[in-house]
């Protein structure tokens, strides 16, 4: 479970740091 949890987040953190990329080379 914990394992599933830190998946779920680690998915969120790299979603987050594409969108932020995206927005400053933008």
């Amino acid at each position: 479970m914990v394992a599933k949890v830190t998946q779920q987040f680690e998915g969120f953190i790299k979603t987050d740091l594409i969108t932020l990329v995206n927005d400053g080379g933008n």
